[in-house]
């Protein structure tokens, strides 16, 4: 018997900090594990639509989704499995209330710490590739 497909979309919520560095906003998930949000794509809405629907109904945040997305990965559920697309958020504003404000907890942390707390092992992959292509480049020195 063949497995249900579905597709999601998900937005990593960050910010750069004043050092250069990257912060991600992790939200729980109804099982109380730490993640990103995301949620199914409707009939006649893109992944890029859901993505910043999510962030601001699950996180309440607001921002700029950057193209193309930072990757996918696969969730097997008992009765149907996921393909997730995940975008990275640039963060512009940070609502006080929001939708699911309280069904949900949401909590800034260095891209690491959020990569290690991140409840998939998947996801904790994409915040680490979203830190790598974000970090500060250093402007190389000539010496002669």
């Amino acid at each position: 018997m063949e497995r249900e497909q579905a597709a999601q979309a998900g937005a990593i919520p960050y910010r750069v900090t004043g050092e250069g560095s990257i912060d991600v906003l992790l939200i729980t998930t109804s099982a109380g594990r730490w993640s990103i949000p995301k949620g199914g794509i409707d009939p006649g809405h893109t992944a890029e639509h859901t993505a910043v629907l999510e962030a601001l109904e699950e996180a309440g945040v607001i921002g700029v989704l950057e193209k193309p997305a930072l990757g996918t990965f696969e969730r097997r559920r008992v009765d149907q499995d996921h393909h997730v697309t995940v975008f990275a958020l640039r963060v512009e504003r940070v609502l006080e209330r929001w939708q699911e404000q309280d069904i949900r907890e949401r909590e800034w942390l260095p891209a690491t710490i959020a990569a290690e707390r991140a409840g998939l092992e998947e996801v904790g992959r994409l915040i680490l590739q979203l830190a790598r292509r974000k970090r500060p480049r250093t402007k190389g020195r000539k010496t002669g």
